[in-house]
């Protein structure tokens, strides 16, 4: 999972994303953003990572001791605070975060059977081989967007050997790959391996044995997202005023930033505008198979455009005018 990052001083875009690869990899919180803070059993979603050289009043932290100065062109300097914000506004010392659904290490083999369910075999701890009658471990077959955008499809790349980070569910999610490689013969890269194939023909009968005893676990799709509704298009046009505060500290929040915004949102069949009162605007609307999204500013009519279609990339039509909304300093969205 890729965090916000919210820094003072600027920081190009390579430190943040090693910063947020760094927390991620660090274990601060799980594959889903899902984090403990000290020994609070209770679960937080993190939203940002603050990088900051003043500590906020009412939170508990130690600076950094040294600066951190692999992470790209700037180093974090020594005396910086490192804090996980949840999504309540809570502030969080990066040392006593730690991951709601945990990991461990798992060197061996991942491999599909014949039904697509997913299994994981473990090296021997006698001889360091992939054994044929290792207790199989089962592994989701739905690949996380995170570790999809590292690694691809795994399915695609299946048989595999390698060590594999598991999350501590049921079955295992992969939720990382220090490294991997392919197992068994592979006629189209010209590999061939009789004695791992043997092994995986062993890997299979005992996968088979799992299914024919009702012992595998149900693995169902990840729940998506919100979904887009078409509105009764006889509806009248309906129109909200809200008002959004700044849930940061006072202390936190500095003096060019707006502490509040008046947002005028107005409903319409298949089409959603949220404009403020200096003139910037965000419209989302459908059109047919694909959700296109629009922002406008005071100093242009033209739009930079997003349009999002099911099964399809991302396309984007962006202008000079964006940076008026949208500040590069804030790094990427999590």
């Amino acid at each position: 999972m890729r965090i916000r990052i919210r820094s003072d001083a600027p920081l190009s875009e390579e430190t943040r994303n090693a910063l947020s690869d760094l927390a991620y990899g660090s274990a601060w919180f799980d594959l889903d953003g899902g984090f403990r803070a000290g020994s609070d059993p209770e679960r937080r979603q993190a939203v940002e990572l603050v990088v900051t050289g003043r500590l906020p009043d009412g939170v508990v932290a130690s600076p950094l001791a040294a600066p951190i100065w692999h992470l790209g062109p700037e180093p974090i300097p020594e005396g910086t605070y490192l804090l996980l914000r949840d999504d309540r506004g809570g502030l969080h010392d990066h040392r006593s975060c730690t991951q709601h659904v945990g990991t461990r290490h798992v060197f061996g083999a991942l491999f599909r059977d014949e039904s697509g369910t997913v299994w994981a075999a473990r090296k021997s701890e006698a001889d360091r081989e992939i054994a044929a009658d290792w207790p199989l471990e089962q592994v989701s077959a739905h690949t996380h967007p995170t570790v999809e955008a590292g690694f691809g499809r795994i399915l695609d790349s299946l048989p595999a050997m390698g060590e594999f980070q598991l999350t501590n569910e049921i079955p295992a999610r992969v939720a990382w790959i220090p490294w991997w490689s392919g197992f068994g013969s592979n006629p189209k890269e010209g590999v061939s391996s009789p004695a791992e194939d043997a092994v995986l023909r062993d890997l299979l009968d005992q996968a088979r044995a799992f299914h024919e005893t009702g012992t595998v676990h149900p693995d169902p799709a990840p729940t998506p997202g919100p979904k887009v509704m078409v509105l009764d298009t006889t509806a009248q046009e309906q129109e909200l005023l809200v008002t959004l505060h700044d849930w940061r500290p006072d202390e936190e929040v500095g003096a060019e930033e707006p502490c509040r915004l008046d947002l005028r949102i107005t409903l319409r069949a298949d089409q959603l505008l949220i404009a403020t009162a200096d003139g910037r605007e965000l419209m989302i609307e459908l059109e047919g198979d694909q959700l296109k999204a629009h922002g406008y500013n005071d100093v242009s009519d033209a739009p930079a455009t997003l349009r999002v279609r099911t099964g399809a990339p991302i396309e984007a039509d962006a202008s000079d005018h964006l940076s008026e909304i949208y500040a590069p300093e804030e790094g990427p969205a999590p």
